[in-house]
């Protein structure tokens, strides 16, 4: 599917908000890749799982990337969906100046630790979105995202049956 696995509102909400002309990064890669180049986005997109790289590395057309970082034996970043360490996979964004793009996307792993990563990479105005934004994380997040709007939408998605996305907005 050439749409983002986001709520059918978060999508909406994107598509009406993002330049025509974006710089996109994104921490997670598959429906939203795809949809955000069809929109003529630049998209930075990446994975950790070699499988699913393999599976999205066709669909993605320069001037867009993907870029498998899978995780090290050593480091400082656990997820708690995976084995290993995910320090490389979210310092992938510090290789860009700041307020470089106009979204960064977060949908994959060590979500809080890419938000914080990211913070600094958006553009004034520009967006962070959180896929599967519930529980502990939606706290933790506004700690982390102080002063930013954050728009939260529950409802319908196309790859599950509900789930919250959050954009926030920096100031």
């Amino acid at each position: 599917m050439r749409i983002p696995w986001w709520s059918y509102t978060t999508t909406e909400l994107v598509a009406r908000r993002l330049p025509t002309r974006a710089d996109v990064f994104e921490w997670g890669s598959g429906g939203s890749t795809v949809w955000f180049i069809d929109r003529g986005a630049t998209v930075t997109s990446i994975e950790h799982d070699e499988r699913w790289y393999e599976r999205m590395r066709g669909a993605v057309t320069a001037p867009s990337t993907i870029r498998l970082i899978a995780p090290t034996p050593t480091g400082s970043i656990l997820w708690r969906h995976g084995p290993g360490f995910f320090d490389d996979y979210v310092g992938a964004i510090r290789e860009w100046p700041d307020e470089s793009f106009d979204l960064v996307a977060i949908d994959g792993a060590a979500r809080l630790e890419c938000a914080m990563a990211a913070k600094p990479k958006v553009r004034l105005g520009g967006l962070i979105l959180v896929d599967d934004f519930h529980g502990p994380r939606q706290a933790k997040l506004r700690e982390i995202l102080p002063g930013w709007e954050c728009t939260v939408s529950h409802g319908l998605k196309p790859a599950e049956v509900t789930g919250t996305t959050a954009l926030f907005t920096r100031p």
